[in-house]
C-alpha cells in the first residue's frame, strides 16, 4: 500500500479542456496526435507511510496555511463489509461478482452463496499535519 503526496506544477502544461481528436477525447488519440501536448511536472512531497501512516486511504488533503499540509483518512464511517463463505476461507467481498438481474453471487464463474454483513472498522478517523519548508 502506498500513500504519497505530490506537488504538481501546471504552469507549463497544456490546457486540454476543449481538445479533441477526430471528435473524441485525448485519451483515445494516438501518441503522434498528442505530441504537441505538454504535461504537468510532479514531484513527490511526502510518503505518508514513512511517517507512520497506517490507514488504507488518505482521502482529504488541503493546505492549512502556506507551510502546513493537512491530511485526513477515510474510515468509511466506522463500518466495513464482511463476507463469510464456508467454501472460500479468508474471503473478501471483492472476490465475488454480483448479478443484479438474478440476485446471485459468483466466485470464479461459479455460483456462490456468501453471507454479507456489516462489521466495525476499527481504524480511527485521523487528521495529520505536516510542515513543509518555507519558500
Amino acid at each position: 500500500m502506498q500513500n504519497k503526496v505530490y506537488q504538481v506544477d501546471l504552469s507549463q502544461a497544456s490546457d486540454i479542456t476543449d481538445v479533441t481528436y477526430n471528435d473524441t477525447y485525448p485519451e483515445y488519440a494516438s501518441a503522434e496526435e498528442l505530441a504537441d501536448i505538454s504535461f504537468m511536472e510532479k514531484e513527490e512531497l511526502l510518503d505518508l507511510r514513512e511517517y507512520g501512516w497506517t490507514a488504507e486511504k488518505a482521502e482529504g488533503i488541503c493546505m492549512a496555511d502556506g507551510n502546513t499540509i493537512a491530511v485526513i483518512n477515510d474510515n468509511d464511517f466506522g463500518i466495513i463489509t464482511v463476507a463469510e463463505d464456508p467454501t472460500n476461507e479468508d474471503c473478501d467481498i471483492t472476490d465475488y461478482v454480483y448479478d443484479a438481474e438474478t440476485g446471485t453471487y459468483s466466485l470464479d464463474g461459479t455460483e456462490a452463496s456468501p453471507q454479507i454483513s456489516i462489521g466495525e472498522n476499527t481504524e480511527p478517523a485521523q487528521i495529520w499535519l505536516f510542515q513543509t519548508a518555507s519558500e
